[in-house]
């Protein structure tokens, strides 16, 4: 039996899960569903593993097809460099709302600089696939936010930290302050993360609280507008960034620093067996970006 890995198949692989569809994978690739569904099988049948989780919504990576992937998409990105002297190592680095820290810290340029062959797309993801998009071989990179869902076999690089603020009804007596407490926010119903784990909610609502009070819980949301709408409309405060607080506006909204709580963090976070020339640049530019506060 040959050793040798059919790159094409590879590249099928790959469409397939930036598109997340069988569908519009083929469409990209112009072959019919059932010609990808075939491809994406003799693949596995190759290798003989599953692949190919076909029960995710989007269609993922299974957890030994992630560690394929890893290194096939290394051996198909040199395969077009030796073929196409202008083409450039993608990374797909994935973002949540608020945030990218890609072109605010400085990242997309220093990568500019230690690798102008790599070039960074960026994917935009929901609070709960920060972690989970990564290792389904959705993004090849994710700008998250601890806590994490895991961080087994995740290599993690702080890229920023800055303070917590609370955005309340701008009819709310907190709106005229320049700062409040934790304390302060105790008996005002809070939003919190809908399908995300338990974990990340509790640490944005500060749950519990150094009051000892119980956190008492209004609307949950799935985005920083949601949010909004939920403090406007319902008098619900949420706590969150200073890089929100910077880049959200509502007319009945106030956004407030919090200040007795803890920074908040993004992360770089890879896979730990990621030694890819374009990922192995992307942690030398992260660890340039030196980590500094943002009080809005």
């Amino acid at each position: 039996m040959s050793e040798f890995l059919n790159l094409d198949l590879v590249r099928s692989l790959q469409i397939l899960v930036e598109e997340g569809k069988f569908r519009s994978a083929a469409d990209r690739l112009r072959v019919t569903p059932s010609a990808l569904t075939q491809q994406v099988r003799r693949l596995e049948e190759r290798v003989g593993v599953a692949l190919v989780d076909r029960t995710s919504v989007p269609i993922g990576l299974t957890k030994e097809g992630s560690r394929f992937m890893v290194h096939a998409s290394a051996a198909l990105d040199e395969a077009l460099f030796a073929v196409n002297a202008n083409h450039r190592r993608t990374v797909r680095v994935g973002f949540i709302h608020g945030f990218t820290a890609l072109e605010e810290k400085g990242l997309a340029d220093a990568l500019e600089r230690i690798s102008p062959e790599t070039e960074v797309k960026p994917t935009q993801l929901g609070w709960d696939q920060q972690i989970e998009a990564l290792l389904r071989g959705r993004v090849d990179a994710s700008l998250a936010r601890p806590p994490h869902t895991t961080t087994e076999s995740i290599d993690r690089i702080e890229v920023h930290r800055e303070a917590r603020w609370v955005a309340v009804t701008s009819a709310c007596h907190l709106a005229s302050q320049e700062v409040v407490s934790v304390g302060e926010l105790d008996g005002i119903p809070v939003v919190g993360g809908s399908h995300v784990g338990e974990s990340w909610t509790k640490w944005w609502t500060i749950d519990p609280r150094p009051s000892g009070e119980p956190v008492v819980y209004g609307a949950m949301i799935n985005t920083i507008e949601e949010g909004l709408a939920a403090v406007a409309s319902q008098g619900n405060v949420m706590i969150t960034s200073a890089s929100v607080a910077r880049k959200y506006r509502h007319d009945r909204v106030t956004f407030v620093r919090l200040g007795d709580a803890t920074e908040c963090v993004v992360e770089l976070c890879t896979l730990a067996m990621d030694r890819r020339p374009q990922i192995r640049a992307l942690r030398e530019a992260a660890r340039t970006v030196k980590p500094r506060g943002s009080r809005c």
